[in-house]
């Protein structure tokens, strides 16, 4: 437990107040996501959920038809929270939304922590959360991430609030059971979190094993019990196929298990490396659950890389890890106050030189992560000016959703598709038809598409070349984006 109350100074000399030290963390937190917001224009998924969230609102509202997208959350929670502050503020508004969220995220585990291991462990496993790069990077992407582990900390930390309160532990299992379920509404991979949740109920419970499962397993089914029949009522078979297409599917990603764990490493690593020494320290004092409870976090923490290489697949490993980081860092933050209790006038030294490092480390992390996709502003700007009217535009992969996102920002709603959904053959098919108003190419050095048709192909068809936008992003990779359109009269 802590060695002084707030405000206090310890026998050592260490003058603190562990709410003023929250609030140092909550600030850097916040001023690192800051220098992040307006940096970049959206990337592909901020531009689809945003877009989503628009399209919802006109349903909603308006009677509008709601187009048919299998999403990696429930359409109707984050969308339309992301899209209402995006219609306030713009891109900017939406992220300093998720901003709001992963600072709730961090108190929450702050509070978590020192419920669980004292108030020192939970400012520095504050600190060390804060540390990470992926969490800085989600502290400004408009994503459905920042929501769903703002909800997932709620749910833990109510589900440990129940442990000390008798008379009303019922209704924080309650609570927490329903805080676990929006969560994994709101995306769908947080449910690979909730046995943690659970299991947590479990060992903190200040009564014998049996009461203490039996605690568990009602956690469990009213969660299951409130769940099921969301799943149905908010999104009917949509949200089932969309659970299905976007989560639930295992193996075949392509890449190599090895690979998968590795390209983990570094956005896991510092964290990892603090929670097991914390293994290893509660492990030798064995005192009560404490080891169990310990063992649980650190299993939390690399539990996405470890399915994410089980399906073979990077895909969003780099957001999905943050949600383990989330539980990592209370085991880290127990170990790091050990230091204290071993020497209590210089021992906090150790906790704040790990966290300091840990940052300087993260910064960079999150500076090249947040700048793996170029700057749109000029595209999008081609786009506007050489909209065709009649025809539908085809752009290069995850490009279409970006630039539908922005027209729909100048209230403008344009007929455009994605590569993606169609085989090379059917798009030369649709290039000689004269179906395309316009085609956009994006190349590059980490650049990936179906979408490959040579210049000669297309002068013949009836195509010319109108914009070569050369794009460069943050990590140095360059490319270009190109377009070509319809002459006037053809077709």
């Amino acid at each position: 437990m802590p060695s002084a109350e707030p405000g206090k100074a310890s026998r050592g000399g260490w003058r603190h107040s562990y709410r003023l030290g929250l609030l140092v963390i909550l600030v850097i937190q916040a001023a690192e996501a800051l220098r992040l917001v307006w940096s970049n224009t959206a990337f592909q998924d901020e531009a689809e959920y945003l877009w989503y969230g628009h399209m919802q609102w006109a349903h909603w509202l308006h009677g509008a038809e709601l187009p048919v997208f299998y999403l990696s959350g429930a359409p109707n929670i984050y969308p339309p929270l992301g899209a209402a502050a995006d219609q306030v503020a713009g891109l900017a508004g939406a992220r300093l939304l998720s901003l709001c969220f992963m600072l709730g995220a961090t108190a929450l585990l702050y509070g978590t922590a020192s419920r669980l291991f004292g108030r020192r462990a939970g400012l520095f496993g504050a600190a060390m959360f804060v540390a990470v790069g992926p969490t800085i990077d989600m502290s400004a992407w408009a994503t459905y991430d920042p929501m769903a582990i703002l909800l997932m900390a709620l749910a833990a930390w109510l589900a440990v609030r129940a442990a000390g309160s008798s008379r009303a532990s019922e209704a924080w299992i309650f609570l927490a059971a329903a805080a676990a379920v929006l969560a994994d509404a709101t995306k769908f991979v947080t449910a690979l979190w909730s046995p943690v949740i659970v299991a947590l109920a479990v060992l903190i419970a200040p009564v014998d094993w049996r009461l203490a499962v039996a605690r568990g397993v009602r956690l469990a089914s009213y969660a299951v019990a409130i769940g099921v029949p969301a799943l149905f009522i908010l999104g009917g078979q949509l949200s089932v196929t969309g659970v299905s297409a976007t989560t639930t599917q295992r193996g075949g990603g392509g890449d190599p298990r090895l690979e998968v764990l590795w390209k983990a490493v570094p956005t896991v690593a510092a964290v990892l490396a603090v929670a097991l020494l914390a293994l290893v320290l509660a492990w030798r004092e064995r005192a009560g659950r404490t080891p169990l409870i310990v063992s649980v976090l650190v299993a939390a923490t690399v539990l996405a890389p470890v399915v994410q290489a089980y399906d073979e697949t990077t895909t969003s490993q780099y957001k999905h890890v943050v949600f383990g980081l989330w539980f990592g860092a209370i085991a880290a933050g127990y170990a790091l106050s050990k230091a204290v209790v071993v020497n209590p006038r210089k021992g906090w030294r150790v906790g704040l030189a790990t966290a300091v490092f840990a940052g300087l480390l993260g910064y960079g992390q999150a500076l090249y992560w947040y700048g793996w996709w170029p700057n749109t502003k000029p595209l999008i700007a081609v786009i506007e000016r050489r909209l065709p009217s009649d025809r539908p535009v085809l752009m290069q992969g995850g490009d279409q959703m970006v630039a539908t996102y922005y027209l729909l920002h100048d209230g403008r709603q344009a007929a455009i598709t994605s590569s993606y959904w169609y085989p090379p053959a059917t798009i030369s098919a649709m290039i000689s038809a004269h179906e395309l108003g316009m085609i956009e190419f994006d190349t590059g050095s980490t650049t990936s598409s179906n979408l490959v048709i040579k210049p000669g192909f297309l002068r013949k068809a009836g195509y010319r070349q109108v914009a070569r936008i050369r794009w460069r992003d943050p990590n140095g990779d360059r490319g270009w984006f190109t377009i070509w359109q319809l002459k006037p009269g053809v077709g």
